[in-house]
């Protein structure tokens, strides 16, 4: 790897692990701490596990900007540097890999129980598309994330696997 210039506080490291123990770096990942974006696992969305961040390319390091980190728990941190390391993928594309193996059916929300038996419990689909709906969209503002077309279409498989009579999800 080549140097990492950093232009803010105009140092140069030698290697990666020396950038990870800077100051610069502490102070990246502060002001991503303190920032809006999402600061739990985005891989498995766990709220209970720490963090490490991600990069998500080494295209910027040494002057990332805050959208080219993603914070990982340390399971699915070191999950998505091993789908990397094998090849297959860049660090992006390890990180989607491993979140679609983190998440049930590919789905980024996952409905608990108890909402299942609601949903299942429900006379007719807008019923059961009306309980699962409103989880989600609780699920996204705790999460600060948009309800988009990829937990619509978890919400669609749910009501799916509902009126087939699955027992898992």
């Amino acid at each position: 790897m080549k140097d990492i210039f950093c232009k803010d506080t105009n140092e140069t490291f030698q290697s990666y692990g020396e950038y990870l123990r800077s100051r610069h770096w502490a102070a990246v990942k502060e002001r991503y701490r303190k920032s809006n974006l999402p600061q739990c696992c985005l891989s498995c969305y766990s709220k209970d596990k720490p963090t490490d961040m991600h990069h998500k390319s080494y295209n910027r390091l040494g002057n990332e900007k805050l959208m080219d980190l993603i914070p990982l728990c340390r399971d699915c941190h070191s999950k998505t540097h091993s789908v990397e390391k094998s090849g297959k993928r860049n660090l992006w594309g390890a990180h989607r890999v491993v979140r679609k193996k983190s998440t049930r059916n590919g789905s980024v929300v996952q409905f608990p129980w108890h909402v299942i038996y609601n949903a299942k419990s429900a006379k007719t689909d807008a019923e059961r598309k009306k309980i699962l709906v409103e989880y989600a969209k609780l699920f996204c503002v705790e999460r600060n994330m948009s309800y988009n077309v990829q937990i619509q279409k978890a919400v669609e498989r749910t009501i799916n696997a509902i009126k087939r009579g699955a027992t898992k999800f």
